[in-house]
């Protein structure tokens, strides 16, 4: 059976474990005194299994922890994350207890999303709709029905404000507007709405001088 050959502290206050001369794992120093775990002890094959596990899920959960601590994750971001590293057991028992202390909450995430950086950006309701569901948020799900309803109402405003920071001088030019146009559909506007926005800056001259097909 596997020996305890030695004990070292790690840098982070951890124990690691080598056993018959080679690392093994670093387990909680509670865990370690729980389990009256010292030098010159023989681990079963299930004693070794069982710590080896406790050890993943420590270590799981401390990455777990940092990463929701830098910035809000969804369960399904943490679990992305958590996967490159970790087996797909450990992890989906570290994400429902970083769920359980409420760590992560997929509702609270969309909610200060489509606030903050969704807003902040100035997305069309399409690009929105695909940023929130490659994180896993499903908005087909009755509890996120309304969650882009006020949004969606503001499509023609976030045009214009993106033309007012990026576009103005190309919109002056009859030539250019094609470009604009192009440009603002590609972030997911429909070219009906990019119309009624470019219509704010032009004069009536002006929508003379520009024609393209509607999408």
């Amino acid at each position: 059976m596997p020996l305890i050959t030695d004990i070292k502290t790690t840098k982070k206050g951890r124990y690691a474990l080598f056993c018959d001369g080679e690392f093994c794992f670093s387990l909680e120093p509670f865990d370690l005194v729980e389990r009256g775990l010292e030098i010159g002890m023989e681990l079963s094959p299930q004693q070794l299994s069982e710590l080896s596990e406790l050890a993943d899920l420590q270590k799981a959960t401390s990455k777990a922890l940092m990463l929701v601590g830098q910035r809000p994750h969804t369960r399904l971001e943490l679990t992305r994350k958590l996967l490159r590293q970790f087996d797909q057991y450990t992890v989906e028992r570290v994400v429902n207890r970083i769920a359980e202390y409420g760590y992560i909450d997929d509702q609270d995430y969309a909610s200060l999303a489509v606030s903050s950086h969704i807003a902040r950006k100035n997305m069309s309701l399409k690009a929105a709709s695909a940023y929130l569901r490659e994180r896993g948020i499903d908005l087909n799900d009755p509890e996120n029905a309304g969650l882009l309803e006020d949004y969606a109402l503001g499509e023609q405003d976030r045009i214009a404000a993106i033309i007012s920071k990026s576009y103005l001088a190309k919109l002056r030019d009859p030539k250019s507007r094609a470009s604009v146009v192009a440009a603002l559909a590609r972030r997911g506007y429909s070219v009906r709405d990019i119309k009624s926005a470019m219509e704010r800056f032009l004069s009536d001259s002006d929508e003379q001088d520009w024609s393209f097909n509607e999408g």
